[in-house]
């Protein structure tokens, strides 16, 4: 379904081919839908090394920004490079609305596109989920030169045509409130309603966390409370990968209930997840993940129908937290203790708790609607 046909849209973002990019695969698939061959998508993703990489997803040709990977350098070769990119993108498409939506606030980007904005009349909208900042120290030059580049990012983000995030915190947060703003959300691709419940049969309770390993995930305090439940009675399964590495395979070496499996790719994952007991979300709160943290593979973790084991962190929504068993606070104690009183629940009451929370996701998360509500908002400024 073609909304406007007299309007091209330049998708930027960190798209890696063969990756987990679940929440742009599934916006992008769902965009290329509904505008089709008025989708461009680039690429700025830093790690894509291989020239010979497959850049297509289904029917999606995907172009790469390249990248010098030094230090200061890359950062001008890439603001010179997305002008060229992007000015020759305009000119092929003279004759039509420009529409550019970019991931976040990738400092080199956006001075690229402020510099053409005004010259070809572009309208660019930033899609805020994430932001790179909580992930530095401001320790050393690279940390502290990282932290103040992605820094001045954000602050660009007033100069564009507007923004959708996941939380309103995050227009206040960046001094948005003067321009035009909406909300939007993760959301899913699935059909029809597929779940099927039945009661697991393990010898130990399977508990899992898949995800990134860093600290305010909570990556501590679930390893300690594993550590607080009876040994033979349960054991986590932990898919990933992240800074904390190295502390999961030290508790791996030390309590044989937890087992590392590694960096999963996303079409294992669902079965991972509907063949656990448990599921942990954790967030621990901080500045950032107070404004951003909306962890995307909640989403995934409701579809799966097993029970939540989360944190009631300030991002999560009301209308997702009443189908989770939260946490008293976020220490392994009390992460522990949901995990026990989960136990003592019925299965049938948990079974329709975890199908009430399906059916409510499956209806009013589709990605056909946000996508839509998405393209409209952008069409309107």
């Amino acid at each position: 379904m073609i909304i406007k046909n007299d309007i091209k849209y330049l998708f930027i973002g960190q798209i890696l081919p063969e990756k987990n990019n679940v929440y742009e695969e599934n916006l992008l698939c769902e965009m290329y839908k509904q505008i089709d061959d008025s989708l461009t998508v680039l690429s700025i993703n830093k790690a894509i090394r291989d020239k010979n990489i497959t850049n297509e997803l289904g029917q999606i040709t995907i172009d790469i920004l390249p990248t010098k990977r030094k230090l200061i350098i890359d950062d001008f070769y890439r603001i010179f490079k997305t002008i060229s990119y992007v000015k020759k993108w305009c000119i092929n498409n003279k004759n039509y609305q420009k529409k550019i939506i970019i991931l976040n606030t990738p400092t080199d980007i956006e001075i690229g596109l402020l510099y053409l904005k005004n010259r070809f009349n572009l309208t660019i909208v930033n899609l805020i989920i994430d932001t790179a900042l909580g992930n530095f120290q401001k320790k050393g030059f690279r940390s502290f030169y990282f932290y103040y580049f992605y820094k001045i990012g954000e602050s660009l983000a007033r100069y564009m045509s507007g923004a959708l995030a996941l939380s309103s915190d995050v227009f206040s947060y960046l001094n948005l409130d003067k321009n035009p703003c909406m909300l939007t959300k993760i959301g899913h691709n699935e059909k029809e309603n597929f779940l099927t419940l039945s009661e697991k049969k393990h010898i130990r309770k399977r508990i899992v966390y898949t995800g990134t390993l860093i600290s305010y995930d909570g990556i501590q305090e679930l390893l300690d409370a594993v550590t607080l439940l009876p040994e033979d009675k349960y054991e986590l399964h932990i898919y990933g990968t992240g800074p904390l590495l190295d502390l999961v395979k030290e508790y791996q070496s030390k309590y044989e209930n937890i087992i590392y499996y590694g960096y999963l790719k996303n079409k294992e994952i669902k079965s991972v997840l509907s063949q656990a007991d448990i599921l942990l979300n954790i967030r621990i709160s901080n500045f950032y993940t107070d404004i951003f943290g909306f962890p995307s593979k909640l989403i995934e973790y409701i579809l799966s129908g097993t029970p939540i084991v989360s944190t009631n962190f300030k991002t999560l929504p009301g209308e997702i937290s009443e189908f989770l068993y939260i946490t008293k606070d976020v220490t392994p104690k009390s992460i522990a203790d949901q995990i026990l009183k989960l136990e003592k629940l019925d299965f049938n009451f948990i079974n329709e708790n975890s199908k009430l929370a399906y059916d409510h996701v499956l209806n009013n998360y589709k990605y056909e609607d946000i996508v839509k509500e998405i393209i409209m908002f952008v069409n309107s400024i």
